[in-house]
């Protein structure tokens, strides 16, 4: 139907909602294909739903009474993915979320590693406690291998296509918990469900792969497709290896689709609109195209939701400007130490979308468009 809210696939799982995943791999997919949200590891991750899970709602004054602080009690309900990777068969995957946004529903939304990221935490690299004990068990990049293509429909990105807080008054995650929120404790409930990716990467086809692997395939499926009898030699791996593409579908853009957010594309994330990446990395980005926006790195950067989140009027809590301006920056979204880099004969970005009354076009070699993010390179590693 034209509201429907079915439709999402990834390589892991289609849809995320609440829950901790540590170590846990999908390798060799060839296509992910969904309606709504498509990853290739996740397709939407997103808060668990508190009356859901406890019921009883007339505990939750008791239980931030006991323990103190309400983030404490909002962290068992925003997802966590810590150590954890997608990979493709060896000559590439493909990631696709094929449905048009309705003035209702938000479709369309895909990436390398996941589709839509409202509110959780991709941890690669990670030694933070596991059930409450010190973690001892393997640790990795989160990242998406050997994509061949992404395609969105609104919005496309190379590892996370719409990365937003998370809104917990149209979905109902969380909801229960502001009605506890306090002057004294807004900014503890708020760096919770803002999503975070850390330590993560996306690569082409070809990529990261032995030579074991290489010579199976070779043996088994290569020789008998385009790359001829030559893949049988040794170190040529490089030679034939070759980028990903990005592609958000949207063809046209007007007021009613304007909340979608559609034609936005990215190397590594399409739309970004709060939260915080760090250590995020795009290898072999060929080529990115959106009409609305598209960046090597981010296709936007757009300042989200900063007077209300889940109902909750955060001006209206009458903050001291010191509180005040920590909640903006909750709201701020911020890139750290991440970088692409172009496939080996070159990056593409094509942002192509003409409209006299609305702001389309927008290219740029990292960043399309640019409103009120910030971008850092520290301690000797730089944002390019």
């Amino acid at each position: 139907s034209e509201n429907d809210v079915l439709g999402d696939a990834g390589g892991f799982a289609g849809k995320i909602s609440g829950g901790h995943i540590q170590d846990s791999n999908a390798n060799n997919f060839s296509y992910i294909i969904g309606q709504i949200t498509a990853g290739g590891y996740v397709g939407d991750l997103e808060p668990g739903n508190v009356a859901n899970v406890l019921g009883d709602t007339g505990i939750l004054g008791g239980l931030v009474d006991v323990s103190g602080t309400l983030a404490s009690l909002a962290e068992d309900f925003v997802p966590t993915i810590r150590n954890s990777s997608t990979t493709c068969i060896p000559c590439g995957g493909a990631v696709r979320a094929d449905a048009d946004s309705t003035t209702q529903v938000q479709r369309g939304m895909a990436g390398g590693y996941a589709g839509h990221n409202e509110g959780g935490h991709i941890w690669g690299n990670n030694t933070k406690k596991w059930k409450g004990k010190e973690y001892t068990g393997p640790t990795s990049t989160c990242k998406a291998v050997r994509i061949r293509s992404v395609y969105g429909k609104e919005i496309a990105g190379g590892f996370t296509g719409l990365m937003e807080s998370a809104d917990t008054a149209s979905t109902g995650n969380l909801s229960l918990l502001w009605g506890l929120v306090k002057v004294d404790n807004i900014l503890g409930a708020l760096s919770v469900v803002y999503p975070t990716e850390e330590n993560t990467a996306v690569y082409g086809p070809l990529a990261l792969m032995d030579y074991k692997t290489w010579n199976d395939w070779v043996e088994f499926v290569g020789k008998y497709k385009g790359y001829g009898s030559d893949l049988a030699e040794n170190n040529i791996i490089g030679k034939y290896a070759y980028g990903y593409n990005v592609v958000a579908g949207r063809v046209n853009y007007w007021d009613e689709i304007k909340l979608a957010n559609g034609g936005a594309a990215g190397g590594y994330v399409g739309s970004m609109q709060t939260g915080t990446i760090t250590n995020g990395q795009a290898y072999q980005a060929k080529t990115i195209k959106g009409i609305r926006c598209a960046g090597g790195f981010a296709g936007e950067m757009i300042n989200g939701g900063a007077a209300k989140l889940g109902g909750v009027d955060i001006l209206g809590l009458n903050l001291q400007l010191g509180q005040m301006i920590n909640v903006l920056n909750v709201f701020v979204p911020v890139i750290k130490q991440s970088s692409v880099e172009g496939y080996q004969s070159g990056l593409i970005v094509q942002s192509e979308g003409i409209n006299a009354k609305d702001a389309c076009g927008y290219a740029g070699g990292y960043v399309g468009k640019l409103i009120g993010g910030q971008i850092w390179g520290e301690n000797n590693a730089h944002c390019q």
